[in-house]
């Protein structure tokens, strides 16, 4: 039992909620205070569960495609774009409601699903062939789910697409740019000393 028992609801919601209504946490305070019975809650948005789990899958994938596109050896681009289709196999939400995302995922999940695709020849045979299983695997999802609707989250400032541009990563040769970033590493290294 608290001191709000005594006070009738009409009190309450009339005369003491006014003074509160731009403090969150007194009225978050108010609430508790009151009886089960009365308390009011805030209903979520239509989409606030779904933006949340956007957001969310936007910053598990960013780490993701950020290593994608970093530059390294062919074998290990290769692997880390698998990764980024992994993802988007078990998250499919995000291509659901976001149609500028959807469309880039499928253009480079067709360009990787094609076994004769040029960037394929500097990578071993079992990692390509691993990359265009995957790359079908989530053409095959994305054709059984179908986009939705559009869904801004809380991270609209950023776009939360991670993607930065029009493409996914290729891949790419890297060998010559690592070898010049060492030896360029190396001589200031040299210099410091």
């Amino acid at each position: 039992m608290s001191l709000f028992d005594y006070l009738p609801r009409d009190v309450i919601n009339y005369v003491i909620r006014p003074y509160i209504s731009d403090n969150y946490f007194a009225r978050v305070g108010l609430n508790s205070l009151l009886p089960p019975t009365d308390r009011q809650g805030t209903p979520l948005r239509r989409d606030a569960v779904k933006e949340f789990e956007l957001s969310l899958a936007a910053a598990r994938l960013k780490p993701l495609v950020e290593r994608a596109v970093a530059p390294n050896d062919p074998q290990t681009k290769a692997k880390n774009i698998g990764e980024v289709f992994d993802f988007l196999i078990r998250d499919p939400l995000i291509t659901q409601h976001q149609r500028q995302f959807r469309e880039t995922v499928m253009n480079q999940a067709r360009t990787f699903a094609d076994p004769d695709y040029e960037g394929y020849k500097i990578v071993s045979v079992d990692e390509s062939t691993a990359l265009v299983e995957r790359a079908q695997r989530l053409l095959d999802l994305m054709n059984q789910r179908p986009f939705l609707y559009q869904i801004a989250t809380s991270l609209s400032n950023e776009k939360w697409s991670p993607i930065v541009g029009t493409a996914l990563p290729t891949i790419v040769d890297n060998t010559q740019l690592l070898a010049d970033a060492r030896r360029a590493r190396g001589r200031r290294g040299a210099r410091r000393r």
